[in-house]
């Protein structure tokens, strides 16, 4: 939706519920500036050394988070979208998050999409190693 308010993820980490991505809608004011309004918090615990986001083009409306030992993408759009169909009964699934783990901990220093809309992303470690992630939509 063109008219929709932009979605900020944020990567947080706490004691209690350890690292999760926050959604806060960005609210433009007339000239006073900017306002973050809370959305939800995703359920899905992630590797408690991420410590990048990286968004993904909206043709797939999500963003990978980069740990030392994986990669997670996370469907920003479908998860807000299913918070706004039922804001009573959400509950906060996972459904759509895909994990990737690495065999030996690497830490991705390069990414770059190959393709416009973000369904190919070359990736680089620090060892030299490259790799092709794909993303398929269902």
């Amino acid at each position: 939706d063109k008219n929709m308010m932009p979605i900020l993820a944020v990567l947080v980490y706490d004691q209690q519920s350890g690292c999760k991505i926050k959604l806060m809608q960005i609210h433009m004011g007339d000239k006073d500036g900017v306002e973050l309004r809370f959305i939800l918090d995703t359920a899905y615990s992630l590797d408690e050394f991420a410590f990048r986001l990286v968004a993904i083009p909206d043709t797939q409306g999500g963003v990978l988070v980069i740990s030392e030992m994986s990669v997670v993408y996370v469907p920003v759009f479908k998860i807000y979208d299913d918070y706004l169909e039922s804001v009573d009964t959400f509950r906060r699934e996972t459904s759509g998050i895909t994990e990737i783990h690495f065999p030996r901990p690497a830490i991705l220093s390069g990414i770059g999409f190959v393709d416009r809309d973000g369904s190919r992303i070359l990736c680089g470690d620090m060892f030299g190693s490259l790799r092709m992630l794909a993303l398929e939509r269902k």
